[in-house]
This record gives C-alpha cells, sequence and structure tokens, in this order.
C-alpha cells in the first residue's frame, strides 16, 4: 500500500507542473507578441545619464524627436524637433 500513498500524493504535484507550464508559454506568447508591436511606434535613446536614477533621453516617435529629462518622479519635457537637429563641428558654418 505505500506506492498508492506515493502515487496519490504525485498527482497534486504533477497538476501544478502541468498549470504552471502551461502559464509560462501563455507568458512567452504575450511577450512576444508585445515586443514585435513596441519598437514600431517610438525609439528612445537615452544621452546623458546625471545619476542612478536622472537622464537626458531623446525619444522619436512619428518623425518628431523629444529631448525629455527623466528623474525617478518625473518626466519633464524639455525641447522638442520636427526633424534631426544638424550638429557641425565647424565653428564657422553658424555665421
Amino acid at each position: 500500500m505505500p506506492s498508492s500513498e506515493w502515487l496519490s500524493a504525485l498527482g497534486p504535484v504533477l497538476l501544478v507542473l502541468v498549470l504552471l507550464g502551461v502559464t509560462l508559454y501563455a507568458l512567452k506568447r504575450v511577450n512576444a507578441s508585445t515586443k514585435s508591436y513596441a519598437g514600431q511606434n517610438f525609439k528612445v535613446t537615452p544621452l546623458h545619464n546625471f545619476g542612478p536614477k536622472q537622464q537626458l533621453a531623446m525619444i522619436e516617435i512619428r518623425g518628431e524627436q523629444i529631448l525629455l529629462g527623466v528623474t525617478q518622479t518625473s518626466i519633464t519635457r524639455i525641447a522638442g524637433w520636427t526633424d534631426s537637429p544638424q550638429i557641425s563641428d565647424d565653428p564657422m558654418a553658424d555665421q
């Protein structure tokens, strides 16, 4: 009779393992579908970190670039451009 007790205790463990496997498979499918859409709408480029939770970031969305200040408690729009800003190494270019 000890083998029947062992088998009856193994049933719930197998059920939990099967449910865990199904849950992990479903989460993998959901994450894969959301990742495929994330890069199509906007692009985030971190520019400079001022501390562990403070940085400047450039966001590009629908052809517009937005400079953001990001801290632990807030996100602030600093500037925006409709096309990419051109940075020149030539000091005479602005004159």
